[in-house]
């Protein structure tokens, strides 16, 4: 019964924790409960700690998207990529921003390179299959929908 109490406790104690002081960690809080500004806030402050953190560059983009600023999250993806090039998760956040701009050509040749770097990506092939669809070329997209769906266990 002590564990008991003292298992509850701490689960009531963490609903009512302060927020981290660690702005990345801060930033994924408030991006969870889908304070996208905020989030952006706490992870501007990251990269400016940590300006070499991809993890916090890409989030930033995310958060950045969400709250509707577009240039800034292009910057923001475009930076993770140039610090690491072989991010996978770089190169397919931009596949996609390009993606929800119309830009096919642009969108496809970050998706590529995303599938290129990570061949496991279902979210990168599937967008790859809508470009496909978009182009009018139905073996392609049929092609790229079934890797997706292959590497979806659910």
């Amino acid at each position: 019964m002590k564990h008991l109490v003292a298992g509850l406790a701490l689960v009531v104690a963490s609903c009512f924790a302060q927020p981290s002081t660690d702005p990345y960690q801060e930033g994924i809080r408030l991006f969870r409960n889908q304070q996208w500004k905020a989030a952006a806030a706490q992870f501007v402050r990251a990269v400016e700690l940590e300006p070499n953190n991809v993890d916090a560059h890409i989030a930033l983009g995310i958060a950045r998207l969400r709250s509707g600023d577009v240039p800034s999250g292009l910057n923001s993806f475009q930076r993770a990529a140039q610090l690491k090039p072989s991010s996978a998760e770089a190169h397919y956040n931009l596949g996609t921003l390009y993606l929800r701009k119309n830009d096919a050509p642009q969108a496809r040749t970050f998706l590529e390179k995303a599938v290129t770097l990570q061949p496991d990506y279902p979210e990168a092939w599937n967008n790859l299959g809508m470009i496909a669809v978009q182009q009018n070329r139905a073996g392609e997209a049929q092609q790229n929908f079934r890797r997706s769906l292959a590497q979806r266990p659910e």
